[in-house]
């Protein structure tokens, strides 16, 4: 199968002033590198932004994104293509990692209130 790149819009091809690139590989972008302004700007894998956010691979969906002064890599899975991942309707939700402008980080959480903020459960082996 042939491999073509996009400069945004829903059709490889389609060109947009945000500056988005997508990466196809199959009808659904595999990567999608948005960039909208400096406080807002991601690199999104298996999952892309069209209106909403949709999968585009139901085995699993990754963002890292950059917006409110805060990274964020999120994750997602068991979404069908084409889909709308509907964990990802907040700038907060399903977040991984979040590292904020003061080098907080938080694991499991979306808002780090020390220099490491985890919330779930933790396990250190040696």
């Amino acid at each position: 199968m042939a491999s073509w790149i996009g400069t945004g819009g829903s059709n490889p091809g389609d060109v947009k002033t945000e500056g988005d690139l997508e990466l196809y590989k199959s009808s659904y972008p595999t990567a999608q590198i948005l960039n909208y302004n400096h406080d807002n700007v991601g690199v999104i894998l298996d999952a892309y932004y069209h209106g909403s956010w949709k999968s585009a691979d139901a085995g699993s969906n990754f963002r890292i994104y950059k917006l409110s002064d805060k990274l964020r890599f999120s994750y997602s899975s068991g979404v069908s293509a084409g889909s709308t991942i509907s964990d990802w309707a907040s700038e907060d939700s399903n977040c991984g990692i979040v590292l904020d402008k003061n080098g907080n980080v938080a694991v499991g959480h979306a808002n780090p209130n020390a220099q490491l903020h985890i919330e779930g459960n933790v396990e250190l082996t040696d």
